[in-house]
C-alpha cells in the first residue's frame, strides 16, 4: 500500500542513483526531492517537511552518519533508510538502534527499494499515530487535573466560608451564654438580698415598738 503524498528526500553523492531512485518513487506516487550531500539536505529540511530520507552512508564532506546525527535531534519524526555498501552493514545495523528505520545494501533493486519505503512509512505513521494518541491522553489527563483543581479550590472556599460561619455562630453562642450567666448571677444576688431583707426587720421598726409595763 502506497503512503500517498509522502515527501521523500534522497541524499546521495551519485547523481545516477538520485535520479533513478527519484524516478522510481515518483512513479509509485511519492513526492521526491534530491540532495548531493548532507549540507544541502539540511538546508532543504529547514524549509520543507519530509516524511522519509534515503541516506547514503559514504559521502564526501559530510557522511551519512554525520548527517543523521544532525538530523535526528532536529527532525525526529523523519524516518531514515540508510543506503550502504557491503562493508557498511554493521554500521547501518548499529544506527538502527539509534533511530534509523531500515538499510539497503548496494546495488539496490527498485523492487527492494519500494518494499522498504512502504514498510518504513507504514511503521513511521503507526508510531506518529501512537504519539498523537499519547499526547491526547496526556492532554486529557491535564484537563482532568485542571478540573479537579478547580473543584478542590471551590470546595476549599466553601469549607472556609463554613468555618467562618461556625466561628460566628460560636461567638454568638458564647455571647448569649455569658449574658445568661450574668443574668443568673444578678438574679441570685437580688434573691439573696430579698431573703436578707425579709429575715431582718429594719432597726427603725424595732425602736418604735411600745414597751410592755408590769402590773
Amino acid at each position: 500500500m502506497v503512503e500517498s503524498k509522502a515527501n521523500i528526500l534522497i541524499i546521495d553523492d551519485e547523481e545516477g542513483i538520485r535520479d533513478i531512485f527519484s524516478e522510481t518513487l515518483e512513479e509509485a506516487g511519492y513526492s521526491c526531492r534530491t540532495a548531493a550531500g548532507g549540507e544541502v539536505a539540511l538546508n532543504l529540511m529547514s524549509s520543507e517537511a519530509f516524511d522519509l530520507a534515503l541516506v547514503d552512508i559514504m559521502m564526501p564532506k559530510m557522511s551519512g552518519l554525520t548527517f543523521f546525527d544532525f538530523m535526528k535531534g532536529r527532525y525526529p519524526d523523519v524516518a531514515v533508510i540508510f543506503i550502504t555498501a557491503m562493508d557498511d552493514v554493521k554500521i547501518a545495523v548499529r544506527n538502527l538502534n539509534e533511530g534509523a528505520y531500515d538499510y539497503l545494501v548496494k546495488p539496490v533493486t527498485m523492487h527492494r527499494l519500494q518494499q522498504s519505503v512502504v514498510k518504513v512509512l507504514s511503521k513511521r505513521n503507526g508510531l506518529l499515530e501512537e504519539k498523537r494518541r499519547q499526547a491526547d491522553r496526556e492532554e486529557g489527563h491535564q484537563k482532568q487535573l485542571a478540573q479537579r483543581s478547580l473543584e478542590l479550590r471551590a470546595l476549599n472556599r466553601l469549607f472556609q466560608r463554613h468555618l467562618q460561619e461556625r466561628a460566628e455562630t460560636v461567638d454568638a453562642y458564647q455571647n448569649v451564654t455569658e449574658g445568661l450567666r450574668r443574668l443568673a448571677q444578678n438574679a441570685s444576688t437580688l434573691a439573696e438580698a430579698a431573703r436578707s431583707h425579709t429575715q431582718s426587720p429594719p432597726q427603725e421598726f424595732l425602736e418604735e415598738q411600745p414597751q410592755e409595763t408590769s402590773v
